[in-house]
C-alpha cells in the first residue's frame, strides 16, 4: 500500500484545525511532527508525532516526551506510570515503555491530535493528584457553578459535551443551549484548566460550526494574573469574553451572560 504523504497529512489536519496546523517531516515517509494550536502550561507546544502504517492508518505518539518532561521535576515509578496509563486509556490511547500512542484511520487524526495534546497537558495534574488531598480549583468551580444555577439555571447545561463526544472527554463546564446565541462557559482556576478549556472549545466549536450555529464563549477566571504569560495570552485569544477576576466582578455575571447569549432579545 502507498505510504501516506506529507500533503495528505496536512490536508487532513487543515480540515480540522485550519491553517494553524502544520506538518514537518522528521524522517520523510516514516515520522512526521505535527504542530497544532495546543500548548502545555510552560508555553511549549504539545508533542504530537505521526507514524504512517503500512495498512494506510497512522499512529499518533508523543515519542516519550511527556514522561521525559515529567521526570525533570519528579521521580517516575510504577504508581505514576499507572496514573499516566489510566489518563491515556481514558482518551483512547495506550501507554507502554514511557510512550503514549494510538493507531487510527487518517480521517480521525484531528480528534486524535486533540486527545494526545490533552493527555500531555493533563499529565502533570494527574500525577499531582496522587499526593494531593484535594483537587486544585474544585472549590472555585463549585462556587461558580452555584452562582450560575442562581442566575441562569433554566438555560444552563452543566458539563456539556458535543454529540460526537460520547465519553465526555472534551466537556465544557457549562453551556447555554436554549438561548438565542449558544454560549459555552469555561471555569478557569489554574493553568491546567486554562489549557483544557482551550482544547475543549476547539473540539466543540467544530461541531457547532458544521451545524452553522452561532456561538460565543466566556471564560470565568479565579484570577487571570495567576496564569503563566503564554497560557494567559492563548486563553484570552481563544475566549474573547472573560470575567478576569471573579471575586471582584462576580456581580456582573448575570449581565455578562445575558448580553453574550442575546437573552435581552429573547
Amino acid at each position: 500500500m502507498t505510504a501516506i504523504r506529507t500533503d495528505e497529512l496536512s490536508r487532513a489536519l487543515h480540515e480540522g484545525f485550519g491553517a494553524s496546523a502544520t506538518v514537518r517531516p522528521r524522517r520523510p515517509g516514516k515520522l512526521y511532527q505535527v504542530d497544532i494550536p495546543s500548548y502545555l502550561a510552560d508555553g511549549d507546544s504539545a508533542g504530537v508525532y505521526v507514524r504512517p502504517e503500512e495498512d494506510g492508518r497512522v499512529t499518533l505518539t508523543d515519542l516519550g516526551h511527556t514522561c521525559m518532561r515529567l521526570s525533570y521535576t519528579r521521580r517516575l515509578n510504577e504508581r505514576t506510570d499507572a496514573a499516566i496509563r489510566k489518563l491515556s486509556e481514558r482518551h483512547g490511547f495506550q501507554f507502554f515503555s514511557g510512550e503514549i500512542f494510538a493507531t487510527m484511520p487518517l480521517q480521525e487524526i484531528t480528534a486524535g491530535a486533540i486527545a494526545l495534546a490533552q493527555i500531555e497537558s493533563s499529565a502533570e495534574s494527574a500525577l499531582t493528584a496522587l499526593t494531593s488531598r484535594g483537587v486544585s480549583g474544585e472549590r472555585f468551580k463549585k462556587i461558580v457553578r452555584d452562582a450560575l444555577r442562581e442566575v441562569v439555571a433554566e438555560y444552563c447545561t452543566f458539563n456539556y459535551k458535543s454529540e460526537s463526544d460520547t465519553e465526555g472527554l472534551y466537556a465544557i463546564d457549562a453551556a447555554m443551549t436554549a438561548t438565542p446565541t449558544w454560549l459555552g462557559i469555561a471555569i478557569v482556576p489554574s493553568d491546567i484548566e486554562a489549557e483544557r478549556a482551550i482544547s475543549n472549545r476547539l473540539y466543540i466549536s467544530r461541531e457547532l460550526d458544521a451545524a452553522k450555529k452561532k456561538h460565543r464563549w466566556l471564560a470565568i477566571l479565579r484570577d487571570v494574573n495567576d496564569l503563566r504569560d503564554m497560557t494567559r495570552k492563548r486563553l484570552l485569544q481563544t475566549y474573547v469574553s472573560q470575567i478576569p477576576v471573579y471575586e471582584e466582578q462576580k456581580g456582573t455575571l448575570r449581565d455578562t451572560i445575558v448580553n453574550l447569549a442575546d437573552l435581552r432579545a429573547a
